[in-house]
């Protein structure tokens, strides 16, 4: 990684878009932000070298059983956290603004058709080199070894995810709970925070090349967006 290696793990939230940015070098620091729009982080200076979100990216046109390839690969790993992997919607699903005019469509995958659609509008092939869909729940288990025995919203799943991250974030603790004073009351969840921190990691590790991809060999969009996730 340059000196000036900017990283950036980036998570949705009621309020817009958390991050926790990682910048490399003599001076490596983390900070923590919480912007409007998916557009504003991507024109963060100095622009990232590499971005962790979890959003999908890439979207089929035809509802298949199971969705992406990638999700089915990503729930195999999983195992006890599989439920955390959902099938993103179609891509004509987007410009539905009522859960009536999409057939199949969970709700949680509808309330979250406006950030679908910032990231989707962002992206395109050539940027998807440096801007990469993730999972949290996957990172975790990259960084353990194993799926997280608790749920993220427990007491026990938050220690649990604390704990992983340490190793790669020394400082992981405080800036939680720095975060959590600052932004907690701001439709900024305990998970949120977690969830951007782990994604950092896998930032990280895209920018030193030991990050991982399923599958190995992603399917294409319509769009020619790459239907990958990483950890």
């Amino acid at each position: 990684m340059s000196e000036l290696s900017t990283l950036l793990g980036v998570d949705g939230c009621r309020a817009g878009w958390f991050v926790i940015r990682l910048r490399a070098g003599n001076d490596p620091a983390t900070e923590a932000l919480l912007l409007k729009d998916f557009a504003a982080v991507l024109a963060l200076q100095p622009e990232p070298c590499f971005v962790a979100v979890d959003m999908p990216i890439g979207l089929l046109a035809a509802a298949h059983p199971g969705g992406r390839s990638c999700d089915q690969a990503a729930r195999a790993l999983l195992g006890p956290r599989r439920s955390s992997v959902f099938s993103p919607p179609l891509r004509g699903h987007l410009q539905a603004h009522a859960w009536s005019e999409v057939s199949g469509l969970s709700k949680q995958s509808f309330h979250l058709l406006p950030k679908i659609r910032e990231v989707d509008d962002c992206m395109t092939p050539s940027r998807q080199s440096r801007v990469r869909e993730a999972h949290p729940e996957l990172a975790f288990r990259n960084l353990t070894g194993a799926p997280m025995r608790f749920a993220k919203r427990t007491s026990e799943g938050q220690q649990e995810r604390l704990v992983a991250l340490e190793a790669e974030i020394p400082d992981a603790r405080s800036i939680y709970h720095r975060a959590l004073q600052q932004w907690l009351r701001r439709d900024v969840a305990r998970d949120d925070i977690l969830d951007a921190l782990v994604l950092a990691v896998v930032a990280k590790r895209m920018a030193n090349g030991t990050a991982q991809c399923v599958p190995q060999r992603p399917a294409h969009d319509p769009r020619g967006l790459r239907m990958e996730i990483w950890s």
